[in-house]
C-alpha cells in the first residue's frame, strides 16, 4: 500500500494507463476522478464488504 499526500488538482499514476485525479478536497471529503481503460472494471471498495448484506444493491457499486 502506498500512502502519499496529493493535493487538489494533482494526480497519481498506476502503471502507464491509470490516472487518479484529486478533484475536490475538503476537510473530510475527497473526490477522485479515475481515468482507466474501459476493459478494467472499477468498483467501490466498501461495496465488496456490503455485498454480503441482505437487500444490498449491487448496481450502486460500479463506476461508469
Amino acid at each position: 500500500m502506498l500512502i502519499t499526500e496529493i493535493k487538489d488538482g494533482e494526480c497519481a499514476m498506476i502503471g502507464d494507463n491509470i490516472r487518479i485525479h484529486i478533484v475536490k478536497n475538503k476537510k473530510r471529503d475527497i473526490r477522485l476522478a479515475i481515468d482507466a481503460p474501459k476493459h478494467l472494471p472499477i468498483k467501490r471498495g466498501e461495496c465488496i464488504e456490503k455485498n454480503r448484506l441482505p437487500n444490498f444493491e449491487e448496481k450502486k457499486c460500479w463506476v461508469e
